[in-house]
């Protein structure tokens, strides 16, 4: 019995030391690693610096249709809202064109890739999915290394594919970026287009100052840069386009290609916002010292108004502490501005140089 209890306390006093002995290792001795996050590491060809005078396009001829093969798809877009039962909410008009849409889907599958209604009610990927105003083509949004769009013929099924990457030169993948549909030409034989490179908005969206303008051409699918800059607008009328080249407001004439030039002073760096008066001859927009100065963090903002009449440009407001921008010209001497500041809507009488408050 004694032994017994002997042997017992050797073992019990082995153990005990061998747990003294043992080395104690960290509680966090992993590594972690995060899974590789897809991004671009290439940046945009440097804009070259195009005399305000040059009218050239540079065509590039369509490339063929490509079958979709990337592997990185778009953001997943916001489905949350329930599709209208098509009787009770969806205008007559409005249900052929989805009708059409969904013909050419059938013909042609690949389309239905990232088509869906809700996409066309509720823009998701860019908005003008659907069809053109005169009916004769339709858009779907589509995907191959960066984003872009199917443009297909209603009648003869022609299609053209175009991506951002192919406006741009980027190296791709380019996660989120895409096309945005600017405007259809009213005679039906252009679409101009502006690649997005999906930014998060700020100082850039405001200015537009870093969007560059395209040209499809619907009848054999070729696209051209039209070297017409950064806060372009057209004309009500599609006679001219206005736009931001260096110290120079552009306005150009689309029936002769025209150049009328505006210089702006030269310490109001930026400007842009360009509103077009209801007779199209004339351009209001607002001018910064400085492009981050759109929160009321410097000296307000300045506006002018270039006239193709009288070719000049005249001071109407300077730097004014509310931050007013141009928003709408709805009648010839009534304009409608907004602050930054506050977002608040004014009406500004250009007969008067008075400003009011809309309540």
């Amino acid at each position: 019995m004694q032994l017994t209890k002997s042997i017992f306390g050797l073992v019990l006093l082995i153990l005990v030391c061998a747990a003294c002995s043992a080395t104690l290792l960290p509680t966090n001795t992993a590594t972690s690693s995060s899974s590789p996050t897809l991004s671009s590491t290439a940046t945009p060809n440097p804009t070259a610096t195009i005399p305000a005078t040059s009218t050239a396009l540079v065509v590039i001829q369509p490339t063929a249709t490509v079958t979709l093969r990337s592997t990185l798809t778009p953001s997943p877009v916001d489905t949350s809202t329930p599709m209208p039962p098509p009787t009770e909410v969806i205008p007559q008009e409005t249900m052929a064109v989805l009708t059409t849409l969904d013909a050419l889907v059938t013909e042609k599958p690949v389309l239905g890739r990232y088509y869906s209604w809700n996409c066309v009610l509720y823009p998701c990927y860019v908005k003008g999915l659907g069809l053109s105003p005169d009916g004769k083509w339709a858009v779907f949004f589509n995907f191959k290394e960066s984003g872009g769009l199917s443009i297909v013929n209603v009648e003869t099924k022609a299609q053209w594919d175009i991506y951002f990457d192919e406006l741009t030169g980027w190296t791709c993948p380019c996660g989120d970026a895409r096309i945005d549909i600017v405007r259809w030409s009213r005679d039906g034989q252009y679409l101009y287009l502006s690649p997005n490179d999906a930014g998060d908005g700020g100082y850039d969206f405001f200015w537009n100052s870093r969007s560059h303008l395209f040209r499809l051409n619907l009848g054999n699918g070729s696209w051209a840069d039209t070297k017409m800059g950064s806060a372009y607008s057209f004309s009500p009328d599609e006679k001219y386009l206005a736009y931001r080249l260096g110290q120079v407001l552009v306005i150009h004439k689309f029936l002769n290609g025209a150049d009328y030039m505006f210089t702006v002073p030269k310490e109001l760096t930026a400007f842009g916002r360009f509103v077009w008066s209801p007779e199209g001859d004339q351009v209001i927009f607002v001018a910064s010292v400085d492009e981050e100065d759109i929160d009321g963090g410097y000296i307000g903002f300045t506006i002018f108004i270039a006239s193709l009449a009288n070719m000049d440009l005249k001071l109407v407001l300077e730097h004014d502490p509310r931050y007013l921008y141009p928003l709408d010209w709805p009648e010839p001497n009534i304009v409608v501005l907004k602050s930054m500041v506050d977002d608040q809507k004014y009406q500004l009488n250009l007969e008067t140089n008075e400003i009011i408050l809309i309540k």
